[in-house]
């Protein structure tokens, strides 16, 4: 058994050895991110309808009888719309899920919210394309479908209610370099956010905030 000196003396380098990480990646985010850098935005869309955490974090203000009610609805339209759908993604139980999955459906509208976000803080520059760019910000938008007074939720025209925003931005010659490896590369971001919406107590819906989510990456990303 190690005497009280030495449980103090591994609880004191435990806690300098952190806070040299910590100090070593923001270091790095100031190295990487920068003031008038070239910023590129791609977005896409992502069915969030099945996802029973986001249900979760959407309903931590209701009591949990509605939250339970909620995940077997989600349950349910989930199941509905998986039968007989075999591309239909679905959730893995031996692994972890990728913070966010890249697909071929571009969300145009949450592109130009994500963009018109970066223009009123005036830091970086928005760029067409990633060879253009410094940064590639990479943004993925969780719909559900819309609910509550005078909702008309219709499963054939998909999810429309944008729950939740996961982005994660990384060097352009990151992005461009060896594509096969580009799930790695996000889970290793130098920088990720998250914002989730909310349902109130009288069942409105406040969708995630765009403006919170890139507010937080200048916050975050040019903190020196």
């Amino acid at each position: 058994m190690k005497s009280p000196a030495q449980l103090r003396f591994i609880t004191v380098l435990l806690f300098l050895l952190l806070a040299g990480d910590l100090a070593a990646r923001a270091q790095q985010k100031a190295e990487i991110f920068k003031s008038d850098q070239a910023v590129y935005v791609l977005a896409w869309k992502k069915r969030g309808y099945y996802d029973r955490d986001l249900m979760d974090q959407l309903h931590r203000n209701t009591s949990q009888k509605s939250r339970n009610q909620i995940s077997k609805q989600a349950e349910a339209i989930a199941g509905r719309l998986t039968l007989g759908n075999t591309r239909m993604e679905r959730t893995t139980l031996d692994r972890p899920a990728p913070f966010i999955l890249p697909n071929e459906g571009s969300d145009e509208n949450l592109r130009e919210k994500i963009e018109e976000q970066f223009r009123k803080h005036k830091k970086f520059r928005l760029v067409d394309a990633p060879e253009q760019a410094d940064i590639v910000f990479l943004v993925q938008g969780d719909y559900i479908f819309s609910f509550g007074p005078g909702s008309h939720a219709n499963e054939d025209s998909g999810p429309d209610a944008l729950a939740r925003l996961k982005a994660v931005a990384i060097t352009a010659s990151t992005y461009r370099d060896r594509p096969s490896k580009m799930l790695k590369k996000l889970d290793t971001a130098p920088w990720r956010g998250e914002e989730v919406g909310v349902v109130n107590y009288d069942a409105s819906f406040n969708e995630a905030s765009a403006e919170k989510l890139i507010k937080r990456f200048h916050k975050e990303a040019l903190k020196k």
